[in-house]
């Protein structure tokens, strides 16, 4: 995805992105199969395309599964340092 970002004025780009996002939001149950730095790398990736149709849903949907593995004691022991700042 962030390949993508490099050519955002390539309508092939654009389109993938928006398919990959409607992949995530179509496995939103799924995202738990997502490992920590999978789900920080698409996060890196959609925010570089804000205007793009999903992408925000997307991150939130993503954004869900943050919380929802931070749980009751509210870590993410499970990120790196560098997943956590990508996120």
């Amino acid at each position: 995805m962030n390949g993508f970002s490099k050519w955002p004025q390539e309508e092939y780009s654009r389109h993938a992105i928006a398919v990959i996002a409607g992949e995530v939001l179509r496995r939103a149950d799924q995202l738990s199969d997502f490992t920590p730095q999978g789900l920080a790398h698409l996060v890196n990736g959609f925010s570089k395309w804000p205007d793009e149709t999903g992408c925000g849903e997307a991150i939130v949907a993503i954004a869900g599964e943050v919380l929802r593995r931070a749980g009751h004691a509210e870590r993410l022991s499970g990120f790196t340092s560098q997943g956590l700042a990508n996120l």
